[in-house]
């Protein structure tokens, strides 16, 4: 009798799947990759709005150091029971859901009026942003084998150094339109990017499927082999990683993940010049972004793809060890 991971491998070589694969990534990647884009732009932003946020509002830096750390509180706490209400409510309606409330949050720094409104904001942006990240791994995992999972997983993680990369020059364009509008400039920014993430939202209802099932663009024969490799998978998933939710709170490799995602959030803040009372921050000079750890990051989540794609067409993979550690949702 063949054990279930031989029939995985079997059921993985299927031009049926492979097809089904294709098309699911064409119609499911593109939206998840804006989703985290937009994310991780409203995550970081306020690095260039930090001088401006102390002239105009008197955030001192202490406040400003306390705000930046407890958006990653509020993110670490309501992370799982987010994905709990995921997997109630269903992946298009909970991750539409996540990037409207957030945007608005995000759009609400352009009124903040003191210290405490910002601490506040940046407490509820990491509430309102904690399932996005947790909630399209587990979307991934019911679209996805395995052995192709980790290449979408790495495809969306791309957006975090393009959101990074394109949103230096983004933040420090709409800072700079703050002299033709009756807003400053970094309030031009927070509520420009926070309606970003809001029509994100709006879209995702319309190109998100919860499940193979939903899709109109996969034949039921795709279907099949989809939910087969993915049922026999889930069979032998259940045998490792921690049974229940606070198991899972308690795992090491969230923690690690947890830690990774800070450090980049904290690293990513940009370089700014010192301003003084009375003078306006220029566009260009508030688009230099300080070093940050993210290629080491890439190289950390892209790693595991690497020799899938280094080999050579038609060779067989080997199979790989179970990860007993490996967190694992289940309700």
């Amino acid at each position: 009798m063949s054990s279930p991971t031989q029939v995985i491998d079997v059921l993985s070589t299927s031009p049926v799947l492979k097809t089904a694969i294709k098309k699911a990534a064409k119609h499911l990647m593109p939206m998840l990759i804006i989703l985290y884009f937009v994310a991780f732009l409203d995550r970081t932003n306020v690095g260039f709005a930090e001088a401006a946020l102390k002239v105009d509002r008197g955030v001192s830096d202490g406040a400003f150091a306390l705000g930046a750390g407890i958006f990653f509180i509020g993110y670490a706490l309501f992370e799982i029971p987010s994905n709990l209400l995921l997997k109630r409510f269903g992946a298009k309606f909970w991750l539409a859901r996540i990037a409207v409330t957030w945007g608005i949050t995000a759009a609400a720094f352009a009124f903040v009026t003191d210290e405490r409104m910002f601490i506040i904001l940046r407490f509820l942006l990491g509430v309102t942003e904690a399932g996005l990240f947790p909630g399209v791994i587990m979307y991934l995992a019911a679209w996805f084998p395995n052995k192709v999972r980790v290449q979408m997983f790495a495809l969306f993680y791309l957006a975090q150094p393009f959101s990074q990369m394109l949103g230096a020059p983004l933040s420090g364009g709409l800072i700079a339109l703050g002299g033709a509008t009756a807003w400053h400039g970094w309030q031009v920014m927070f509520f420009v990017e926070g309606m970003l993430a809001v029509v994100a939202g709006v879209a995702a209802l319309y190109f998100l499927i919860n499940s193979p099932q939903d899709a109109k663009f996969l034949n039921a024969e795709e279907k099949e082999a989809l939910e087969t490799v993915m049922a026999t998978e889930d069979a032998v998933r259940t045998e490792d990683g921690p049974n229940g939710i606070w198991a899972a709170m308690a795992s090491p490799i969230r923690s690690l993940v947890l830690a990774d995602s800070a450090v980049l959030g904290l690293s990513s803040k940009p370089c700014t010049s010192s301003q003084t009372p009375g003078t306006r921050f220029s566009g260009i000079a508030l688009t230099k972004l300080g070093t940050n750890p993210t290629v080491f990051s890439m190289s950390a989540y892209t790693a595991p793809s690497w020799p899938s794609a280094m080999a050579a067409p038609g060779a067989a993979s080997a199979p790989r060890p179970r990860n007993k550690n490996a967190t694992v949702f289940r309700t």
